[in-house]
């Protein structure tokens, strides 16, 4: 798995527009934002606390302000690859940008794998949805289960709340592997993202 949830640019208010257009083909919209990786908390969600999650060989802390230099350095080795691939080439100063945005935002959680930090994410919970906003793993980390593991009790939790797991990936990202395998549905796409839906059944 090259990583989790990815974003490479900064939207545009009709960028916004054709997110949420994009959308209209799932069952739950997502809320527009300035912040391409998905939707923004704002006013209609909350952040998801990582008790909130069954989790076992995996565990989240909150994120203080002393995680930002390893958070940083674990975004840009998980997308170094993916935004090459997709975009041709990889500019640190564009992505210090990136990160700084989506970090900025309340509810980050660092990731733990055994007794290792293993990367980042952010989950929050709308009215309408469970959103995987950030889901970034250091590559030492990609294959070994841990992405899935947190995506099957975010499934497990939001089926228990009757909602559905929302996300945006880059479109060459190789965790759309991973999604579709867990059963999350491509139900649009906005620029270089594509949209993805799961629903309990």
């Amino acid at each position: 798995m090259q990583h989790d949830v990815a974003a490479c640019a900064t939207a545009s208010r009709d960028e916004e527009e054709r997110r949420v257009e994009g959308f209209r083909g799932c069952e739950t919209p997502p809320v527009a934002t300035d912040e391409p990786t998905a939707m923004t908390e704002g006013h209609r969600g909350t952040a998801f606390g990582p008790e909130e999650l069954d989790l076992r060989r995996v565990s989240l802390r909150p994120a203080v302000a002393s995680d930002e230099l390893f958070a940083r350095a674990t975004h840009h080795g998980a997308y170094r690859d993916v935004v090459e691939r997709q975009f041709g080439s990889f500019e640190p100063s564009a992505q210090d940008g990136f990160f700084g945005r989506g970090w900025s935002k309340p509810g980050a959680v660092i990731v733990v794998y055994g007794d290792s930090e293993a990367g980042y994410a952010r989950f929050e919970r709308t009215p309408e949805a469970l959103v995987v906003h950030e889901l970034v793993l250091l590559p030492a980390f990609q294959g070994k289960g841990v992405g899935t593991e947190l995506l099957r009790a975010a499934q497990m939790w939001a089926a228990a709340h009757g909602l559905p797991v929302t996300l945006q990936v880059l479109r060459e990202n190789n965790a759309v592997r991973l999604y579709r395998r867990l059963g999350f549905l491509t139900c649009g796409a906005s620029g270089p993202h594509l949209l993805m839906h799961w629903q309990p059944s």
